[in-house]
């Protein structure tokens, strides 16, 4: 049985025999729930179960912040942005990102509300905003992304995610925070962040 979080599904293995330990704990590291069902209602608990753990997830997003310096206005072109914080307990701590990494998540940010492939994110990164970035400071922060590279930007995003994520101790997979969708009728993969995000413009 699955339930959908992107390609990176959550499982749970059921047997009506007793299994090895070994062979449970396997499973178990590799992210699936498994059970050992007697009858028909001790499936249902199961299934119940998973269904209620992804309700909760989507019911309790992460939650970021995205700084934009040397704002004259509000996200408009030539801010910098300077720094994606995760907000966790009234404490923020900054995932380790790169410019190009920024770049992407500030743009699946701002369209959280859709999936976008590849494609539609480099060239959503053309815009005037991105062409302009941090040129209020007098010295512009720019660079190329590609449609080949956005696969590996976002990998490097979940990593930053996770590390951000390990020290508040939070318990969550940056695969489903940040998810990869299977385009239907194609090899193309869409992406779509699923978090609460908000963007602070400090005066100095």
């Amino acid at each position: 049985m699955m339930a959908n979080c992107g390609t990176r599904a959550r499982l749970l293995c059921f047997s009506t025999v007793h299994r090895n330990p070994h062979f449970v704990l396997g499973l178990q590291n590799c992210g699936v729930r498994y059970a050992r069902i007697s009858n028909p209602a001790m499936l249902l608990e199961a299934v119940e179960l998973i269904l209620a753990e992804v309700a909760q997830f989507e019911n309790n997003r992460p939650r970021f912040q995205i700084v934009h310096r040397f704002s004259q206005g509000s996200c408009a072109p030539g801010e910098e942005i300077s720094a994606i914080q995760l907000e966790h307990g009234g404490s923020h701590v900054q995932l380790p990102l790169a410019l190009a990494q920024r770049f992407v998540f500030n743009y699946l940010a701002e369209h959280r509300q859709i999936a976008l492939d590849s494609s539609q994110i480099a060239s959503g990164l053309k815009g005037w905003f991105y062409r302009e970035h941090a040129g209020n400071s007098g010295l512009r922060q720019v660079t190329r992304i590609r449609v080949a590279t956005i696969k590996v930007l976002v990998q490097r995003i979940r990593r930053a995610m996770a590390s951000a994520f390990a020290k508040v101790q939070v318990k969550r997979d940056p695969c489903d925070v940040l998810r990869s969708l299977p385009a239907e009728g194609s090899k193309r993969v869409l992406y779509k962040l699923l978090a609460d995000v908000h963007w602070d413009h400090p005066s100095h």
